[in-house]
């Protein structure tokens, strides 16, 4: 028994010894090319014990447990943890973190590891804005992140495109713009993305869910733009120069325009053909029979294919839809060839609508052909395409920056010049911003960041600004709007220019200076003066000044606790003049001068105190408090005025006319006006991590705002959590390929008040009633009256955006590959939504704006990196982007929806029109949208194209049958009024199909979504030793675009002029004809109004000019190389680059001319005759001291 006992005590004793004993540990810590690391730290996890590797990266540790856990790290390497057990001897190899996880990137009020982030989010480098030459930074996002979408009626140089992040949170498209935060304060003037200096910015982060943007409560709903501009640094003084110049011109524009003269005589003498063989009783037009059904006699031709091609080739000039009576044509007697052998007779006509008739050779002959003999005249400068021009583009830009450990600074100024290639559009910027910080006590910081911007822009001057269309002014009106049979300049009987007595070639212009032709007299350009006078005189000129200011003071209390003080000071004054000559189309006989002088100023005010702490046990916890007070103030005045006395001369004494603009398109009276608006809020978010693997973050943030009424104040906040799983002990088995991976997740709620006026509660205002305008009057009113605007809306409140983001970030491979994959599904439960409300049934309106409506935007995205070649010499990156979503209508108050139990508009839906979309000088249209509960916000609707009737060879559409066409009531009862359409259709079924000629009976149907399926960009990076080569693509696929350049101009088949509206290419050879009766688009007419099926009235447009959103964009390519350090010695250089760069180089798209990112509402704020982006070919040279 007792030797049992003394066995059993000595295990024990055995046992014991070796759990508590301790041992002496060395080793060496190298990287994966087994390189040693110097300065890694090796600690004992749980305690405070530990080391760091010497120069060779060699370590040792004594008096370790067995059962001990050594933690080692180092900075840019995943920590590895090992356990002693029985080892001696440890060597460890540390693999590289990722190098997008250890990305220091800008988040709200303040910076974070990309790694410790529990929100979505996306970072664009500053070297990716730069490679591009753009004068506003909105048009290089494009592409270069999920979740953005861009859009731009126009491609006026200087203007930041709108922006969007993750769809539309607000019913109020206007309202559903991504907020812009540069330097920590929001930007609150218009278009601030376009005062930037580019090569100031040091990186751009895009924040998408409710954990990256609650703390900018009201205003985060919909997504947040962040901007951090370049400070200094510790080091010595670098200076650097960066000069581009560069041309631009015109990019892709053809709208498949019939640009080619014998084109547009071809088709007219076609249309002529038509129109006297198959026209309805000598009207050279359809007919409407006693049912009301248009007919033509094509079955029936009232003359035989000889007798009509030889009419169309005689009266191709003097043909007016009469068999008996000739006179000049829409064709304007505009003759570009020389015909030989033909005769010209007077047919009729008197005064400027004299023509002739052609006879014994013609200029088409009767095969519907030109005639080869002809010789073409017109000189090629004298076509509406020159008035583009190659612009020589400037961009220079001289920055230094250095400092030392306790002062740094950086400073910059630039100058670009960016004209466009049309002769009334430009963009100037000067900048200059100097950063200082210091450091004078080891408690104390403080620095600040000033910059000066003024820009100068021009913009065409039309009536209607931005998204022209038909007006005068229009440079594209008359490019795309005026067939190439009329010259700009006018000619003489032998086709010379002619002069006037100073030398200068005359232009054509209507009744006054018209080109000569021997058919009779034609018709110039029908805008005053002429092109050349419309654009050299008139102008739209801003030209702002901008001063910003970012001043900061930070008290350190203990290396964790510290109070930051921000205060910034935002003034924008502007300088608007729109002036209109005398003479000219717009400016009416006499001219006129509007004149907008406008102040902005904006004070804000941060108070943060900020807590940071590691614990010994490997958790970490910071913490933010903060108050937010920020100030807008605005105020204008405009002086309006019409006479001028000395021409051209801007000046405000030079205008005498009071009470009227002087017959000008210019209106506005002078006047003041003002708002101002307060924001208060208080904010808070605590961040918590432990062991850098399980992450926790909480944000609140309180605002309260001067535009509502009662419910001034709005809390709004978020949670969020992330795991980073590739740091857990079981996984350590996929340490060989998987190198990070991350699940986050976040909820919040957010708000929004953009839908919001400054004053939408005051609801009284008061004006005068007229004013004496007699000759000399004194403009002293006539009267006063007090005016009732809408009910006093007290209750309404902040639009609140709830947000759920679920997320997944990876790299593997040793880095080669990373990337991230969100969903997120954001639901708007109070969206701004103008309700019926009966009790304002008497004030003039029946609806108020209420928080009313539940919008939900759902999408998906990705985000992907590859290293393809990563060598020393040799580096080949792929990177791309893309994003999926829907944004759809959940509910609406039930006295919104319609009761349509009448088949012709479905159950529960309404229609819509289509909104503007931040951007400036434009607005919204009358059709568009069908909505619904449960339907996408942007379902188009419109009429449908049925194809052609053959036994007509008119347009069809489709029809859907109601019970009105049967002859029922709603309920299902018979109709005392009869039957709806005549009867036409009293022997179908309700909610059947069909076709028909009668094109007021055609029926809208929904045509799918204007949201693409699929939206995004990629990047191809490509190094060889000093060379490189980038390339940047944007693109989208599905969705819808509208074209209003087709559906009212390109395709509208029936009307042939050679002064406006060109008609498309599209249509030769694919009309109808007795040849071609398989034919897409219907018979073409002579000038026949809405037989063409792509439109029949105003705003009646049908799916024919309705094309899919998608295109593919090369947004940049750029070369360039670097000049080796031998080179850069001798020159006593740090760094040359050269570089060659393309912008806008191409893109591809479903239809020529048309260019789907100008829209993100499916196209139909975007009007006829646009305004393509231009094209940019550079050279460059970035140079540093």
């Amino acid at each position: 028994m007792g030797k049992r006992l003394i066995t059993i005590l000595l295990v024990l004793l055995t046992i014991g010894v070796q759990v508590f004993a301790q041992s002496a540990v060395s080793g060496k810590v190298t990287d994966k090319t087994g390189e040693p690391l110097v300065g890694a730290g090796v600690l004992v996890k749980g305690t405070t014990s530990g080391t760091t590797t010497d120069l060779d990266g060699k370590f040792s540790l004594q008096g370790l447990k067995q059962n001990a856990v050594l933690v080692f790290s180092s900075i840019g390497y995943e920590t590895q943890e090992v356990t002693v057990g029985n080892q001696t001897v440890i060597n460890v190899t540390l693999n590289e973190e990722a190098e997008f996880l250890n990305d220091v990137v800008v988040v709200a009020y303040g910076t974070a590891k990309k790694r410790d982030l529990t929100g979505a989010m996306s970072s664009i480098k500053g070297d990716n804005i730069k490679a591009q030459s753009v004068s506003s930074v909105s048009r290089a996002l494009e592409g270069a992140a999920p979740g953005i979408q861009l859009s731009s009626v126009d491609g006026q140089p200087g203007v930041d495109m709108a922006i969007r992040v993750r769809g539309a949170s607000s019913t109020s498209d206007g309202s559903a713009v991504a907020l812009v935060v540069i330097d920590g304060v929001p930007a609150q003037t218009s278009n601030p993305l376009s005062t930037i200096n580019p090569s100031d910015i040091e990186s751009i982060s895009v924040l998408k869910d409710a954990a990256s943007t609650a703390l900018y409560g009201s205003r985060g709903a919909n997504g947040v733009i962040l901007i951090n501009t370049k400070k200094g640094s510790e080091g010595k003084t670098q200076v650097t120069f960066d000069t581009r110049v560069g041309w631009n011109s015109v990019g892709q524009f053809n709208m498949s325009n019939m640009t080619e003269a014998s084109d547009i005589y071809e088709y007219a003498w076609l249309s002529i053909y038509n129109s006297y063989r198959y026209g309805v009783n000598g009207t050279g037009r359809p007919g409407v029979d006693e049912n009301g059904i248009p007919y033509t006699n094509f079955q029936n031709p009232n003359y035989t294919h000889e007798q009509a091609a030889e009419f169309a080739s005689q009266h191709l000039f003097n043909y007016v839809n009469s068999e008996t009576n000739f006179q000049r044509n829409s064709l304007n007697n505009a003759l570009v060839y020389d015909v030989p052998g033909a005769r010209y007779v007077f047919s009729g006509g008197t005064g400027n609508t004299r023509s002739s008739t052609m006879m014994d050779a013609y200029l088409v002959g009767t095969n519907g052909k030109l005639n080869p003999d002809a010789k073409y005249f017109l000189p090629k400068d004298s076509k509406y395409n020159s008035l583009f021009e190659t612009a020589f583009r400037q961009e220079y830009n001289a920055s230094l920056k250095g400092g030392t450990e306790k002062l740094n600074y950086f400073a910059s100024l630039g100058y670009t010049s960016d004209p466009s290639y049309i002769p009334t559009s430009s963009f100037e910027r000067y900048n200059g911003r100097v950063s200082v910080n210091a450091q004078p006590l080891k408690w104390l910081k403080f620095g600040s960041n000033i910059g000066y911007t003024r820009t100068t822009t021009n913009e065409m001057a039309t009536r209607w600004g931005r998204n022209a269309g038909s007006a005068g002014g229009n440079v594209f009106r008359y490019v795309n709007g005026t067939s190439s049979l009329i010259s700009i300049y006018m000619l003489d009987e032998n086709h010379n220019y002619v002069y006037d007595s100073e030398g200068n070639r005359l232009e054509n212009v209507t009744n006054k200076t018209e080109t000569y032709s021997p058919l009779g007299p034609t018709t110039g350009n029908a805008f005053g003066n002429g092109v050349n006078a419309e654009f050299d005189k008139n102008k739209n000129e801003t030209v702002r000044s901008i001063f910003t200011t970012r001043s900061y003071a930070q008290v350190l209390f203990t290396k964790d606790l510290n109070l930051l003080v921000n205060f910034s000071y935002d003034s924008d004054n502007t300088d608007y003049l729109r002036y209109r000559a005398a003479g000219t189309y717009n400016g009416g006989v006499n001219g006129g001068l509007n004149k907008t002088l406008t102040n902005r100023f904006i004070l804000n005010n941060q108070t943060l105190l900020n807590y940071s702490h590691d614990f010994r046990s490997g958790h970490h916890v910071d913490a933010l408090l903060g108050h937010e007070w920020n100030h807008d103030k605005y105020h204008s005045v405009l002086y309006a005025s019409g006479y001028e006395l000395i021409p051209g001369w801007i000046s405000g004494g030079n205008f005498i006319g009071r009470y009227t603009n002087g017959g000008t398109t210019l209106s506005g009276s002078p006047s003041w006006s003002q708002y101002e608006v307060n924001m208060e809020s208080y904010i808070g978010r605590v961040n918590y991590n432990y062991d850098e693997k399980y992450y926790l973050s909480a944000s609140i943030r309180r605002d309260g705002s001067s535009k509502f009424m009662n419910n001034k104040w709005g809390t709004f906040g978020s949670v969020g959590a992330s795991w980073v799983i590739s740091r857990e002990g079981f996984m350590s088995a996929t340490s060989s390929w998987l190198d990070f991976l991350k699940v986050r997740g976040s909820y919040g709620v957010l708000g929004n008040s953009n839908g919001i006026g400054s004053y939408t509660n005051h609801t009284w205002s008061y004006s005068a009633t007229s004013y004496q305008q007699a000759t000399n009057g004194t403009g002293i009113p006539a009267g006063y009256k007090l005016n009732n605007g809408a009910l006093v809306n007290d209750q309404l409140t902040w639009e609140k955006n709830k947000e759920f983001d679920l997320g997944l970030d990876f790299g593997v491979l040793g880095r080669r590959i990373n990337g991230s994959i969100d969903f997120y599904n954001h639901v708007t439960p109070n969206a701004f939504y103008s309700a019926n409300y009966s009790a304002l049934a008497g004030s003039g309106s029946e609806t108020l704006q209420q928080n009313a409506a539940v919008l939900r935007n759902r999408g998906l995205e990705l985000e992907l990196s590859v290293d393809i070649i990563r060598t020393d010499d040799m580096t080949l990156n792929f990177t791309t982007n893309g994003t999926h979503y829907r944004t759809t209508l959940i509910d609406v108050p039930d006295e919104n929806i319609p009761d349509n139990t009448n088949l012709d508009l479905p159950q529960g839906t309404w229609q819509a029109g289509v909104g503007s979309f931040s951007v400036s000088g434009t607005g919204g249209v009358s059709i568009g949208y069908l909505r619904g509960e449960g339907r996408d916000w942007y379902n188009i609707y419109l009429y449908k194209y049925a194809g052609v009737d053959k036994a007509s060879g008119l347009p069809m559409y489709w029809h859907r049958v109601t019970n009105a066409d049967l002859g029922l009531n709603d309920d299902g009862s018979k109709r005392d009024s009869g039957y709806d359409h005549n009867g036409r259709y009293k022997d179908l079924k309700a909610g059947e199909n069909v076709k028909t000629l009668v094109s007021s009976d055609a029926s809208l149907y929904e045509m799918g979504s204007a949201t693409p399926d699929w939206i995004g960009g990629f990047n191809i990076n490509f190094r060889y030793k000093n060379f490189d080569i980038s390339t940047q693509f944007a693109y989208q696929l599905g969705g819808k675009f509208f074209s209003t350049e087709y559906g009212n101009g390109l395709y509208d088949s029936g009307y042939v002029s050679a002064v406006s509206e060109q008609k498309s290419t599209d249509l030769i050879g694919s009309t109808f004809t007795e040849n071609n009766t398989s034919a897409y688009f219907p018979m073409q007419w002579w000038n026949t109004d809405y037989y063409n099926g792509s439109t029949f009235g105003s705003w009646k447009y049908t799916d024919m000019a309705l094309f899919s959103a998608s295109y593919l964009k090369c947004k940049n390519i750029t070369i360039g190389y670097t000049l080796p350090k031998k080179v850069l010695n001798a020159i006593k250089a740090s760094a040359i680059r050269v570089y060659a760069s393309a912008d806008n180089l191409f893109y591809v798209s479903a239809k020529k001319g048309v260019d789907p990112s100008m829209s993100i509402l499916g196209g139909f704020e975007v009007g006829q005759y646009v305004y393509p982006s231009m094209r940019t070919i550079s050279l460059g040279a970035n140079i540093t001291f």
